[in-house]
Formats: structure tokens, sequence, C-alpha cells
């Protein structure tokens, strides 16, 4: 098994350092795949696929299909991170809108 394979399921949203040490430079989106990535047809790694919606170094990532590797060759500790558990804003919307109704 891979370092990060099960921390995240599809729906999950997730998080991964570009670099050790720089907790700017990060892709934050929805898992909406994880497995094998292939480009035109070749094998190149197993990873979380990802809608990016935060892009922490500002390289305009946002809207792009990207990936989360398992696991490289120099991982560390905290490379990827877990931010929401389960697909559910429709849900906390509906939850916002009622808070602010009552209030």
């Amino acid at each position: 098994m891979l370092k990060y394979e099960n921390l995240a399921e599809v729906g999950m949203v997730i998080r991964g350092y570009d670099f050790m040490g720089n907790k700017e430079a990060f892709i934050e989106g929805k898992v909406i795949a994880k497995g094998e990535v292939t480009i035109q047809g070749q094998y190149m790694y197993d990873a979380y696929t990802i809608i990016v919606e935060k892009d922490g170094a500002e390289f305009g990532r946002e809207g792009e299909e990207s990936y989360i590797p398992f696991e490289t060759s120099m991982d560390y500790d905290g490379r990827v991170e877990l931010i929401n558990t389960c697909d559910n804003d429709a849900e906390i919307a509906l939850a916002i809108q009622m808070m602010q109704e009552v209030a």
C-alpha cells in the first residue's frame, strides 16, 4: 500500500503540498477519482484526481483537473491532508441559510 492511498475517497476534499516545508504552495480540491493515472495511454503513477478549488501558490490552477500522487520518491509526513470528509455542499448551504433565517 502506498503512503496516502487510503487517506480519502471520491467526494472528499484534500490538499497536496508542492514542496516540503512550504505550506503556502499547495493545491486543494474535491477528489473525483483515485487510482492509476495514464497519459496518452502510458501508466504514470497512482494518485488522486482532483478539480483544483484552491491554489495556494497562485499559479492559476483553479478549475483544472490535477493529480496528487499517493506516494512520491521524496515523500514526507503531512504532504497530503484531508480537508473535508464528505460531499455535502448542498446540506451545508441549507444549514447556513436556515441559521440566518432564525437569527
